[in-house]
């Protein structure tokens, strides 16, 4: 999901925020991986668009309507009537394999949903839902991780305390480092 005004960050298309040399939209495409990749767009962000095309992400544009709506209205243009992971373009992830994790999580439960929350409750931006149900109020479990591995990035307050703990992290080598990937 990546067609939001970014508004409270004031810095533009939020996707294409760079941190440590890197937009944000790169630090959620690393993590996935594993997973057919479409970028939900808007007309709000038409530079993240391009970008990801030029990366081989297929985009769908949405209305704009909201991070709800537009997911349903992704949903039914693409015809996705199964479990679908919705992620957003403005996280930072600092737990290595986490969004792999969450899906394996995700096929265990007995619920038709999962939503990622940090240990107040509050929401991520890491969703799986069916598909199959998008206009139903889903049952959900919730998958809790620490506020210090997943970083929603909405104000510059989020953004200066992401940087730090990007800092931390390649500081102390172990998978930041082994990632082949240029991280600043």
């Amino acid at each position: 999901m990546c067609g939001g005004r970014g508004k409270r960050l004031g810095m533009g298309e939020k996707p294409l925020v760079r941190i440590e040399g890197r937009y944000l939209i790169d630090y959620v495409l690393d993590e996935l991986w594993f997973c057919e990749v479409y970028g939900v767009t808007t007309a709000f962000t038409p530079k993240t668009e391009n970008y990801l095309e030029s990366q081989g992400v297929r985009c769908l544009r949405t209305s704009g309507k909201g991070y709800i709506e537009d997911y349903v209205e992704a949903i039914l243009k693409l015809g996705l009537f199964e479990p679908i992971l919705i992620v957003s373009a403005d996280l930072i992830i600092l737990e290595r394999d986490l969004i792999l994790n969450v899906a394996e999580f995700y096929f265990k439960i007995d619920k038709p949903a999962l939503k990622v929350v940090n240990t107040n409750g509050e929401p991520f931006g890491i969703n799986i839902i069916d598909g199959m149900f998008y206009d139903c109020v889903q049952d959900e479990e919730q998958y809790v991780v620490d506020d210090n591995k997943v970083i929603n990035i909405n104000t510059p307050e989020d953004l200066m305390r992401a940087l730090c703990l990007i800092r931390m992290k390649k500081r102390e080598g172990g998978w930041w480092k082994d990632l082949g990937r240029s991280l600043g």
